[in-house]
């Protein structure tokens, strides 16, 4: 497989970072921070899951490496057993399991759900949001749009 990821489950709140590289890991870190990183106990902090879109070299670095991020507002990392990364957003929406009545009696359905969608692409890459975002929508997903310049 190609994601670092394990399963969640419909109780979690799920956010997607789509487009990690300066602006998406910034922000996509800030949530993960308030809102998974772990206590000093070790443990996480709510049932929040903050996954990454990564291409290429940056999957490859932050999956071995986590994600560090140096800021005026303060250092943080995401170390690389905490984070959930995934090549593809295809990948990502596979990893989620969301139980709901399917109307067939087992109470099951496979449909990926994204609480948020956050897309954090360059403003070259507008063609391919489409593309990119589809797989996580669901009718009540939630999308904010960042995009920087070229």
């Amino acid at each position: 497989t190609s994601s670092s990821a394990t399963k969640t489950f419909s109780k979690t709140k799920r956010i997607a970072i789509v487009g990690a590289g300066a602006v998406g890991s910034y922000y996509g870190g800030r949530l993960w921070e308030g809102l998974c990183g772990s206590n000093s106990s070790g443990s996480s902090q709510s049932n929040t899951n903050v996954m990454f879109h990564l291409r290429n070299e940056n999957y490859d670095h932050c999956v071995k490496h986590g994600i560090d991020v140096s800021s005026y507002h303060g250092d943080f990392s995401i170390p690389a057993e905490e984070l959930m990364a995934f090549r593809t957003t295809e990948d990502m929406a596979r990893s989620v399991v969301v139980e709901e009545d399917n109307n067939d009696g087992d109470g099951r359905s496979s449909t990926s759900s994204f609480d948020w969608v956050i897309c954090a692409l360059k403003s070259t890459s507008l063609d391919e949001v489409p593309k990119l975002i589809d797989p996580l929508l669901s009718p009540e997903t939630r999308v904010l749009v960042m995009m920087n310049g070229e």
